[in-house]
């Protein structure tokens, strides 16, 4: 949030209200589109849903380095649906994948390694920005947060893949099984 207000004001030479829109777009997007998703995410792989959103985030934010002014704003949306995706999938997960006993904590864990990113991202974004900047230029240094993110979230994508593809097949199988079994539950028949 605040290496896209720095960024804007720099690069694109945008007022505090265009600033604030803009993240608007994005929050209200994430807002949105969280439920959806978590519902998507009952009935889809979350693996995939999971993926999915990392890349369209990775994408979304590399183009946000990149691309002219206008084209912020939908740049923006697909950054909030793309983290929608993953909030939502990685929610279910932190639910599902542990015993029921254990679902506060998991949540909580969530939770805490997000507000860990809220607070180290901006260090992170502001050092390299300040290093970038004396080295390359203020163009380059306002650019390199949203390279920074796109790139590790693409990595984790392809570090992740093996675990991805996996829990992906394990989940549609299993969804298969549990609607073969509802279905026989209805037609009176014996599993």
């Amino acid at each position: 949030v605040v290496s896209f207000a720095i960024f804007a004001h720099r690069t694109h030479g945008l007022s505090d209200r265009a600033v604030g829109g803009l993240m608007s777009l994005l929050v209200f997007t994430f807002a949105l589109a969280t439920y959806p998703f978590g519902r998507l995410s009952d009935r889809a792989p979350r693996a995939c849903i999971l993926g999915a959103g990392a890349i369209v985030s990775a994408i979304a934010l590399a183009g946000v380095a990149i691309s002219p002014k206008g084209a912020l704003p939908g740049l923006m949306v697909a950054t909030g649906l793309g983290w929608a995706a993953m909030f939502s999938a990685m929610l279910g997960y932190a639910s599902c994948l542990v015993d029921a006993d254990e679902r506060r904590a998991s949540m909580s864990l969530l939770q805490a390694a997000g507000a860990f990113g809220m607070v180290l991202g901006p260090i992170v974004a502001g050092v390299a920005t300040a290093v970038v900047t004396r080295t390359s230029g203020a163009a380059a240094g306002a650019r390199i947060a949203f390279w920074m993110a796109a790139v590790a979230l693409a990595s984790w994508v392809l570090a992740a893949l093996p675990w991805l593809v996996r829990h992906a097949r394990a989940e549609h199988r299993d969804r298969g099984l549990a609607r073969a079994r509802e279905t026989a539950h209805h037609l009176g028949l014996q599993v």
